[in-house]
């Protein structure tokens, strides 16, 4: 299986948006546009801090240009660390200062002692840059690629360190088990920061998967009828609200609907994935 950043970057040859939030159209982003945002933004990280190879913390929510500022970072030779905008802000400074980043790309607002860079700065940036990072400063093999720390509920947040490798051995044993290929949509509603998102974007991103962010929990059902995806990665609280949704309007119909609606929810429950089920089901 080929290194990461090789893969995405054979994944510029598609055209199409492939990461897209409704509620920032404008930050719609191809995969080229991907690859030559984060090279540029990983040149001038290497130009600004040298041999300061601490790893960088990036924070903020759904935002399409943090995908670019992933990449940045570990493109120049630097893991990076994800946190979300619902972390405390004790928190937020406790991790920058673990972790001892030189600076904190952000596509949110936040306030802080250490250096931030926010959205608009670095396309500045970018615009004004006109050299690419070597290759030779990728992070691969059994380098750090990202540092992601625990929630704290049993202590001091801890910082759990995923190597290059580690993606690509969850890319490897999760692409059998995940039906999606090439061109396909799939709708994103966790936090780009969540660990399991984390895994699915990269494995989206390895094969060439577009992803759409989900604008909000009320607004999904919305966002499937825009962009019928092919896939939509949630946690087990969000599929029971969803049923209960479903579940609670079904109850409430009499006659011939009701019965309809609970027939068809008992042939749901027959459903099983990987295609085992019979061809007339």
């Amino acid at each position: 299986m080929a290194r990461l950043l090789e893969q995405l970057e054979k994944n510029t040859q598609l055209d199409k948006v492939i990461y897209k939030h409704d509620l920032m159209q404008e930050e719609e982003l191809t995969a080229k546009q991907v690859w030559e945002y984060s090279d540029k933004l990983a040149f001038y990280l290497n130009e600004t801090y040298k041999e300061d190879k601490s790893p960088i913390v990036v924070y903020g929510h759904k935002h399409p240009f943090m995908l670019v500022y992933f990449l940045a970072c570990v493109k120049s030779g630097r893991a990076f660390c994800p946190v979300d905008v619902n972390t405390p802000i004790d928190r937020v400074r406790d991790i920058v200062a673990t972790v001892k980043s030189p600076i904190v790309l952000v596509s949110e607002a936040i306030e802080l002692d250490t250096p931030i860079m926010t959205v608009d700065e670095a396309k500045k940036i970018i615009t004004q840059t006109k050299e690419r990072v070597s290759k030779e400063h990728y992070v691969k093999d059994e380098d750090i690629f990202y540092i992601i720390f625990t929630s704290g509920s049993t202590g001091k947040p801890k910082g759990v360190m995923l190597s290059h490798d580690n993606i690509i051995s969850d890319i490897k044993n999760c692409d059998s088990r995940v039906p999606v290929k090439a061109g396909d949509i799939c709708l994103s509603f966790l936090p780009v920061c969540h660990i399991f998102e984390r895994m699915l974007t990269y494995l989206y991103q390895y094969n060439g998967i577009r992803l759409y962010f989900a604008e909000s929990f009320e607004k999904i059902a919305v966002n499937i009828s825009e962009v019928k995806p092919r896939l939509i990665t949630v946690v087990p609280r969000v599929v029971e609200k969803v049923y209960d949704s479903i579940y609670n309007k079904g109850i409430a119909l009499s006659g011939i609907a009701r019965n309809l609606f609970f027939w068809a929810l008992k042939l749901g429950y027959r459903y099983e994935p990987y295609g085992k089920n019979s061809w007339w089901y």
